[in-house]
């Protein structure tokens, strides 16, 4: 064995151990990811399903779903945003979230809000007449999170990287938890009464 043969096998171990750092990296990342969808989901189990068959064959799964990320503009292939929008299409459509663009109108705000289960399940009161037509969705965030305040509740939003709010109810005393999760995991979640 000469010289460069020992840096050869040098170099091929320290490139398994960099592969191998990668590997542990993601994997830490899709398990803050995963936690994060069971609490925002209440453990719904297609939602967490969803993922986990992302999770076992992205490919096979974005072939199966093409146009469901068609229609978020993601059908270029797997990207680190893919299982975001995975959870947030599966939050959306289990009535746990609602995507509402950034300058839609009160009335549609109120509506969305009122059939999220979050909403619902807690009582969280959400009222067309305190929301001024002339704000916008994060000054009438800013207003529910006064009304709401003595039953604890705020609202959050993650962000997916376009000019929506996927936004549901969850107590303020999570945030900042949830949002460790979610940083963890490689996205935002914020409170959209900060935006």
């Amino acid at each position: 064995m000469g010289l460069f043969d020992i840096f050869k096998r040098k170099k091929a171990n320290a490139d398994a151990v960099k592969e191998n750092d990668i590997t542990h990296e993601k994997q830490a990342e899709n398990d803050c990811l995963m936690e994060f969808a069971r609490r925002l989901s209440d453990n719904d189990r297609l939602v967490l399903l969803d993922l986990r068959n992302y999770y076992a064959n992205p490919e096979e799964w974005l072939t199966d779903h093409r146009p469901q990320m068609a229609e978020r503009g993601a059908e270029s292939g797997i990207s680190r945003l893919t299982p975001w929008l995975i959870l947030a299409d599966g939050l959306v459509e289990q009535g746990d979230a609602c995507e509402l663009d950034w300058n839609c109108d009160a009335d549609t705000f109120v509506w969305s809000l009122n059939l999220l289960f979050g909403v619902k399940s807690n009582a969280l009161p959400v009222r067309t007449q305190w929301m001024d037509p002339e704000e916008a969705v994060p000054q009438w965030c800013r207003i529910l999170e006064e009304k709401w305040a003595a039953q604890g509740f705020c609202l959050a939003s993650l962000d997916i990287g376009g000019d929506s709010y996927v936004m549901l109810p969850v107590k303020t005393s999570e945030m900042e938890e949830l949002s460790l999760l979610a940083q963890n995991g490689g996205c935002r979640f914020v409170r959209v009464s900060e935006t």
